[in-house]
């Protein structure tokens, strides 16, 4: 297991106590982090931003993630799926995560913490997600051709994400969230070096 996949559990439990328990106090959640990542500088850094991002950008998450939902609303899903979700689309999203990365990490930790289908219904929503952005995004550039009509080449696609179906085009996100997916289509894996944490051990697997 990676650093940074560690990271993303810890900051999962931490997303999953705030929707159990909305009134309860984040104070300590730092020195939680700290402790459980072993006070490690870039990876207790990395699981901060996400779960500081998760927390600031939570109502906008909740939107695209309704946007692409089709058939479910998020207060009616699993409270692990839900999170799952609102983790792996801030990454999309507002983070310099490469897309495949997002979203094959959050079916990862599905896979884990979910039930049987969490992982199958993890990937079909962040990946709309994604084709929804990269379709807003070739759409402005279109729109934005040279008068001679020659303009950017759409991003090309080499992730390794399962297809689902094609997306809402309704309520497409800004023009800035498009170009952040894009840009990174094609970036190298977070692979992340190992830490000797044992998935197995009771002790180190996240609480749900």
């Amino acid at each position: 297991m990676s650093q940074r996949t560690r990271a993303r559990e810890i900051v999962l439990q931490l997303l999953y106590q705030d929707d159990m328990n909305k009134d309860r106090s984040t104070d300590k959640d730092l020195d939680f982090i700290k402790n459980r990542l072993h006070n490690q500088g870039s990876i207790t850094k990395f699981a901060k931003e996400l779960l500081d991002g998760v927390r600031n950008k939570r109502a906008e998450l909740d939107q695209q993630l309704s946007a692409v939902a089709e058939n479910w609303r998020l207060g009616r899903m699993a409270a692990t799926d839900r999170n799952v979700l609102r983790l792996g689309a801030f990454e999309l999203l507002f983070h310099d995560t490469p897309a495949a990365v997002a979203i094959n990490e959050a079916i990862e930790i599905s896979k884990r913490y979910g039930n049987d289908q969490s992982s199958l219904f993890i990937n079909g929503i962040l990946d709309r997600l994604r084709k929804k952005c990269l379709a807003g995004d070739s759409a402005d550039d279109q729109s934005q051709a040279t008068p001679d009509g020659e303009h950017d080449s759409p991003p090309s696609n080499d992730e390794q994400v399962t297809p689902s179906a094609e997306p809402n085009a309704s309520n497409p996100p800004s023009r800035a969230l498009h170009s952040r997916v894009s840009k990174r289509e094609n970036t190298v894996s977070d692979s992340g070096q190992q830490h000797g944490i044992d998935p197995a051990n009771d002790t180190d697997k996240v609480n749900l």
